[in-house]
């Protein structure tokens, strides 16, 4: 699918460049060459297109009803601002769950862009000011992990905290 966007977007550069006095006729759908819906991410990094460190990572693989959070085992209702997360008013806290819980992170930002990263279990979501979202995975692995918030220097000033798995 991305291959699609950027192969339509240079198709719209290709048009926007072209000079003025020539007619110019954008391709149609039917001339623009068909790509396969799955990607390839093991072609995609030898050829150095891994430049989006968010795209596909929602956490396990199973797949989740937002609207029906009986198959979650822990929700956290995590706010965003101005190099914090809050939850339940609380400045970066621990976020402690048993191992093999089904977390629902419910993401949302008060002011500004951020995201909300823990890399051990591939889970994200990025918002901007005024959004909402969630991510939701399962937590099977123990440790100590860190979450945090990968947009600018954001994790830098103190966007982070500890992901506990007992």
């Amino acid at each position: 699918m991305r291959t699609g966007i950027l192969l339509a977007l240079f198709a719209i550069v290709v048009v926007a460049c072209a000079p003025v006095e020539q007619p110019i006729e954008a391709p149609t759908p039917d001339e623009l060459p068909t790509l396969p819906e799955a990607e390839d991410t093991a072609e995609d990094e030898m050829n150095g297109h891994d430049n989006d460190p968010h795209e596909g990572m929602q956490g396990s693989e199973e797949t989740f009803d937002p609207q029906d959070t009986t198959e979650v085992d822990v929700v956290f209702e995590v706010d965003s601002r101005n190099f914090v997360f809050l939850i339940d008013g609380e400045e970066n806290p621990d976020m402690i769950v048993n191992q093999g819980d089904r977390v629902r992170v419910e993401f949302t930002s008060s002011s500004g862009v951020h995201d909300w990263v823990v890399d051990a279990f591939g889970a994200t979501e990025i918002i901007s000011a005024g959004g909402s979202s969630f991510v939701e995975f399962v937590a099977d692995q123990a440790g100590t992990f860190e979450y945090y918030c990968s947009v600018g220097s954001h994790r830098q000033q103190g966007m982070r905290g500890n992901f506990i798995v007992q």
